[in-house]
């Protein structure tokens, strides 16, 4: 009988073209999100792009003064060099390469002093930047070679500088921004996913309820195995979601580039603790619900479930920012119901230990059957009781 209320709360949700839209607007967004991302961080369409490392072959004309880069260029595999001769013009030189059909579209010339970069047509603006870099350094040390030697040193404890460390002082925004953002992405999706749990159980609940549809149920199947497949219908499509809306974030990361920034940790770990979380908040509000007979009277039930998830959502969002390596943050981050929206912002500080995502996990497993205990206690003693919402601790006595 618990198969069938799983399989009839699942296709009532699937089945919801509400759900549906609202499921397919999300991961529009998630992606818009990573081609926006893409778009601004290789600088807009309207100039040249700074994207990947050019992929074809380009030739690079060097002038006898700067012969001596060959080493540095050939470290590019993009690139090869050939020397101009002494008495050509740099820029007629180019000119006649690439008339050549040769690749040759950037030349290096001048003097160590006033160095020049001649360039064909459009070149790419990544290999131009890489050589403006390559050529400051080859002429600094150049120039710097013909210094006296107490300048040179001078010069080299300037571009040494000292590192000194200032404890608790760095924030996760500032050392990485990119993944802060990713994980209060992911925190905002497990809000969501829990807040959709809980309006879906909690309006199926009244509505049995109000419509005696449940007395029915209940003349074939307990009254916890009924909250039970209630919660686990509604679960497994939930969960669906956030495969869907992991699946969406990580393409949208891939095509934004920002693979290496962010890691798998945060996206990966939202499956697990959007499931501990969903299961501690969706039970107890399953019992809390039976306590209601009136869609009217649901209001005040499913304020307690907001205010309680509200709470980690607002302290993993401005607390940890600001103190990510207080004990508070700590011993919060353990609690069943706060470390799911806690520990995912934790690591992107990298403040969590293993022993520490080992207990919160433990202690989030073992909360859920406790919760679902209580939760079906007040289930049980309320579903059937008519008019006025009963009270939660007369709801746990027997009747």
């Amino acid at each position: 009988m618990l198969k069938h209320i799983i399989l009839r709360e699942f296709r009532a949700l699937a089945g919801n073209r509400g759900q549906k839209i609202s499921t397919a607007v999300i991961l529009i967004l998630i992606l818009v999100f990573g081609v926006a991302g893409k778009y601004f961080l290789s600088g807009g369409s309207g100039g040249r792009q700074n994207g990947p490392l050019p992929a074809a072959t380009q030739t690079v004309g060097l002038g006898s003064e700067f012969s001596g880069m060959k080493p540095l260029l050939a470290q590019l595999p993009f690139l090869r060099t050939e020397d101009i001769p002494p008495n050509a013009d740099p820029g007629r030189w180019l000119g006649a390469q690439t008339e050549k059909d040769r690749p040759a579209r950037l030349a290096i010339a001048g003097t160590a002093d006033e160095p020049k970069i001649y360039e064909y047509g459009e070149a790419d603006e990544k290999t131009v930047d890489l050589l403006k870099k390559g050529l400051m350094s080859y002429t600094a040390t150049k120039i710097i070679g013909q210094m006296a030697p107490e300048q040179q040193q001078r010069i080299a404890r300037a571009g040494n500088p000292q590192i000194v460390a200032v404890a608790d002082s760095e924030t996760a925004k500032d050392l990485n921004p990119v993944s802060f953002t990713a994980a209060i992405i992911v925190l905002m999706l497990m809000f969501f996913a829990i807040m959709t749990g809980v309006g879906t159980v909690s309006a199926g609940v009244v509505e049995e309820k109000s419509s005696r549809v449940v007395e029915i149920l209940l003349s074939s199947v307990r009254p916890r195995t009924l909250l039970l497949g209630k919660v686990l219908g509604i679960g497994s499509f939930v969960l669906l979601q956030v495969v869907l809306y992991v699946a969406a974030l990580s393409v949208s990361v891939h095509i934004a580039g920002l693979q290496a920034n962010i890691g798998i940790s945060p996206i990966a770990s939202m499956l697990i603790w959007v499931v501990i979380g969903f299961f501690i908040f969706v039970s107890l509000t399953g019992g809390l619900a039976a306590t209601a007979s009136r869609q009217e009277d649901l209001g005040s039930v499913t304020m307690i479930v907001t205010f309680a998830l509200l709470i980690p959502f607002y302290i993993s969002m401005f607390f940890i920012p600001n103190f990510p390596h207080s004990p508070v943050t700590e011993i919060l981050s353990l609690i069943p119901g706060f470390s799911s929206f806690m520990m995912p912002i934790r690591q992107v500080y990298g403040t969590v230990a293993l022993w520490q995502s080992a207990v919160a996990i433990a202690a989030g497993i073992a909360a859920i059957p406790l919760i679902s205990a209580v939760a079906g206690k007040i289930y049980e003693n309320s579903v059937l009781h008519t008019g006025q919402r009963i009270p939660i601790l007369k709801a746990l006595r027997k009747r």
